[in-house]
């Protein structure tokens, strides 16, 4: 998968939310060495994007930044969640999901359902 924008966003923000290289990689749906490289070619000062990335990959490895609360991250996930980003909804479902009941009858998704049938009806 491409590191685009949303997802190196989405990377740094679980970095600075206490996560590891290889989580954060993991639940963005890439590769470390993807990372790596992104970071190589931003100190090497390749592309403005790049270089950018390095700088916050570097001051939040570094302990130079400021992490962010579970709420913070929270908020940022549920932002990018309304604003359509389906990386964001997998995140928000594996992260907070869990914490939440089963649904006794209906699946989470039944109201949704019904909704776009009437639409579509």
């Amino acid at each position: 998968m491409r590191f685009t924008s949303e997802r190196r966003e989405r990377f740094l923000t679980l970095l600075e939310a206490g996560r590891n290289v290889e989580q954060s990689a993991a639940d963005v749906d890439v590769n470390p060495s993807t990372v790596a490289r992104w970071a190589a070619k931003g100190r090497a000062g390749t592309t403005d994007e790049a270089r950018e990335f390095a700088e916050r990959f570097d001051a939040i490895r570094q302990g130079d930044c400021e992490r962010l609360s579970e709420d913070d991250v929270r908020r940022a996930l549920e932002q990018a969640v309304r604003k359509g980003s389906v990386t964001a909804m997998k995140a928000w479902l594996d992260r907070y999901a869990k914490d939440r009941p089963p649904p006794a009858e209906r699946d989470e998704f039944d109201e949704l359902r019904e909704r776009r049938r009437g639409r579509a009806g």
